[in-house]
Order: structure tokens, then C-alpha cells, then sequence
């Protein structure tokens, strides 16, 4: 899903490979995805083919908010690199289907109105954000690892 979506790269596959063979992995098809090249597209494809079909009876649902709470954890460690994370988070609220998990971190859902906490009130939406996104991260980032 992760390529597909544009969210990853085939480098990123074939070093995730790596990085699995490296921690002691013996599956044989992320050993021939850890051995290929980037610009192999085809043969990577298959192999990407492959892995997904043997995880079989994996929610999709399940799997798009895992990479959904994923890329969250990324842009907020690197929140510097972006001017207005609201933007950020509105876009991905979008790209996910608008999913109810996240409708509190989203600005034109009435943020105000969701999270009235004496501790939020003298902040800005930005600053808000910020708080409200620590917090569902807390939340879920153990369930990631």
C-alpha cells in the first residue's frame, strides 16, 4: 500500500528488506527483495506481490491507519521542515478518507469546540494542534512498534 500510495519508494522497500534480513529474517522473498536494485521495478513488484499476498487476511482498513499514525509520527518529528503543519495533517485527513480517528487534530472540524481544556485555551490552532497531536501519538505509537 505504502508504494502504491506514493508514501514509499522501491529503495525504501529493498532497504526495509535489508534492515528485516539484517535483524534476522530468513524469509525468502524479502532475501531476493533485499538483493534487487532500485531500478529493478518489475522484479520488485513481484516480490512486493508476493510478501502481500502471504500476510493474507490483513484488514485494509487496519493497514491504512497504521501507515496513517505512521507518517503522523514522521512529520511530527520533523515539524520543522514545514511551514504550517495544519496543512499537513488537513491534507493527510483527506489522502485517508477522512477517518474519525484524527477528525480532532482538523481545524475546520470546530477544534475549538471538540477540545475546550483549560490547558488549550490561550493557545493558537497551531499551538493547539501541536498539543492535541502529541497526545494521540502517545496514544498510539506504542501500538506501531
Amino acid at each position: 500500500m505504502g508504494i502504491k500510495e506514493g508514501w514509499l519508494g522501491y529503495d525504501d522497500a529493498i532497504n526495509l528488506a535489508i534492515k528485516k534480513i539484517q535483524s534476522g529474517s530468513e524469509c525468502s522473498d524479502e532475501m531476493e527483495l533485499a538483493g534487487l536494485y532500485c531500478d529493478e521495478y518489475d522484479e520488485i513488484q513481484g516480490v512486493l506481490k508476493k510478501l502481500v499476498e502471504s500476510e493474507g487476511g490483513v484488514d485494509f482498513y487496519d493497514v491504512k491507519i497504521m501507515w496513517l499514525r505512521i507518517i503522523l509520527s514522521w512529520v511530527f518529528k520533523n515539524l520543522s521542515r514545514f511551514e504550517k503543519p495544519s496543512d499537513i495533517v488537513e491534507g493527510l485527513y483527506e489522502d485517508f478518507g477522512y477517518p474519525d480517528e484524527i477528525k480532532h487534530l482538523v481545524g475546520y472540524n470546530n477544534l475549538s469546540k471538540i477540545h475546550e481544556r483549560s490547558d488549550l485555551l490561550t493557545l493558537t490552532p497551531e499551538e493547539k494542534l501541536i498539543v492535541l497531536w502529541k497526545e494521540y501519538l502517545d496514544c498510539y505509537i506504542p501500538l506501531i512498534s
